[in-house]
C-alpha cells in the first residue's frame, strides 16, 4: 500500500510507516493540479504544513481510506468533502500543544521586557547607555486572558498561574464552570467575551481558524489602555489594521503575532514596521519534541486504519467513521 506524504516529516514517522512495509512518496509538484494527477494512485493521504486538500483534490483520491493531518489545524483539508467520499480525517490534537504554550508565553515575556528593542540597540547600534531609558514589567499579579482553553490554552494558563504567579480569566463555550474548576487554576471562567476583554493585561489567542475578524475595532476598544495582545493561533482572527492602528497611537502596549493574516507575509506588513511587535514565521509548534510527536501521530493513526481497522484517537469527522470507505 501506498502513501502520499505532502511535505516531509520526521524521521520517527517515516520509520513508523516504513516499518509497516508503506510506500511512501512526496510529492514535486503540491499544486491543486499536480496532487489530482496523482492521488488516485494513494491508500492514505498526510497532509503537513500549508499544502491545501481541496475537494477537487479528494474527489480524484478514489482509493484513499483515511487523510492524516500532522497538526492540529483542519483549515488546509476540505474535511466535508472527505466525509461525503466516506474518508475519515485524523489528526494530531495535543501534540504540539506545549511547544505553542511556551512559545505564547515566550511572546508574553519578549514584549514586556522589550527583549527584541534591548538586543538590537546593544548588539547593533551598541547603545548599552538605552537601559536607563527603559522600564519593563512582570508577568506576576498580571491578569491573563486566555481565549480558548483547549489543549494549548490550558498549558498556557498553567504556566503562568503556577510558574510566575499570574491569574487568568478563561473564555471558551464548550468549557462548563465544572470542567474549568477541576482544571485548578488561579483564576475565573467567564461566558462574556467583552468581560475578557476589559479586565485582562494580556490576552492571549487560542481559537481555531474559524473565528475570523474576532479582535477587530470593536475588540480592541475594549481592551485596557496599555495591554498586550498574543496570537499563536490563526493570523485571520485578528483585524491587523485594527491592530496596527492601537499599537501605533498607544491604545495597546505592544503584540507578539507568530501568525498573520496571509502567510508567508507581505514583507512590507505595517506591523512589522513597529517596534512594540514581536513577531516570529509561524514557528510556534516546529519544536523538536512537538515535531516527532505529530509526526508520530500522524503515522501511527494512518497504520491503525490501513492495517487494524482502528478508529483514530484524533477523528475530525467521527460521524464517517461507520460508514467509510473500504
Amino acid at each position: 500500500m501506498k502513501v502520499l506524504l505532502l511535505q516531509k516529516m520526521d524521521d520517527t514517522g517515516m520509520k513508523i510507516l516504513a516499518d509497516a512495509g508503506l510506500q511512501v512518496d512526496i510529492p514535486t509538484d503540491t499544486s491543486e493540479e499536480g496532487l489530482a494527477a496523482v492521488v488516485a494512485n494513494y491508500d492514505a493521504i498526510i497532509v503537513r504544513g500549508m499544502v491545501k486538500l481541496t475537494a477537487p483534490v479528494i474527489e480524484k483520491a478514489i482509493n484513499c481510506k483515511v487523510i492524516s493531518r500532522h497538526g492540529v489545524g483542519l483549515e488546509t483539508i476540505d474535511v466535508d468533502a472527505a466525509s461525503k467520499a466516506g474518508i475519515p480525517v485524523a489528526f494530531t490534537p495535543g501534540a504540539n500543544a506545549n511547544a505553542v504554550a511556551e512559545q505564547a508565553v515566550s511572546l508574553m515575556l519578549d514584549v514586556m521586557k522589550k527583549n527584541c528593542i534591548l538586543s538590537r540597540k546593544l548588539m547593533i547600534e551598541k547603545d548599552y547607555q538605552c537601559r536607563l531609558g527603559v522600564m519593563n514589567s512582570e508577568l506576576k499579579g498580571k491578569t491573563i486572558g486566555v481565549f480558548g482553553l483547549g489543549n494549548i490554552g490550558r498549558r498556557v494558563a498553567e504556566i503562568v498561574t503556577r510558574g510566575f504567579g499570574a491569574t487568568i480569566i478563561g473564555y471558551d463555550p464548550y468549557v462548563s464552570q465544572e470542567r474549568f474548576e477541576s482544571m485548578n487554576l488561579d483564576g475565573r471562567l467567564t461566558t462574556d467575551m467583552d468581560e475578557l476583554l476589559a479586565n485582562s493585561d494580556i490576552i492571549t489567542l487560542h481559537a481555531p481558524g474559524s473565528e475570523v475578524g474576532m479582535i477587530g475595532e470593536r475588540a480592541i476598544s475594549l481592551m485596557r489602555e496599555g495591554a498586550i495582545l498574543i496570537n499563536t493561533a490563526r493570523g485571520p482572527l485578528v483585524d491587523e489594521p485594527a491592530l496596527y492602528a492601537a499599537l501605533k497611537n498607544g491604545h495597546l502596549a505592544g503584540a507578539g503575532l507568530d501568525v498573520t493574516a496571509c502567510e508567508p507575509p507581505d514583507p512590507n506588513n505595517p506591523l512589522f514596521t513597529l517596534e512594540n511587535v514581536v513577531a516570529t514565521p509561524h514557528t510556534a509548534a516546529l519544536t523538536k519534541e512537538g515535531n516527532v510527536n505529530m509526526a508520530v501521530g500522524a503515522a501511527e493513526q494512518v497504520v491503525g486504519v490501513l492495517f487494524e481497522g482502528k478508529k483514530p484517537w484524533g477523528l475530525a469527522n467521527p460521524a464517517v467513521w461507520d460508514s467509510r470507505r473500504a
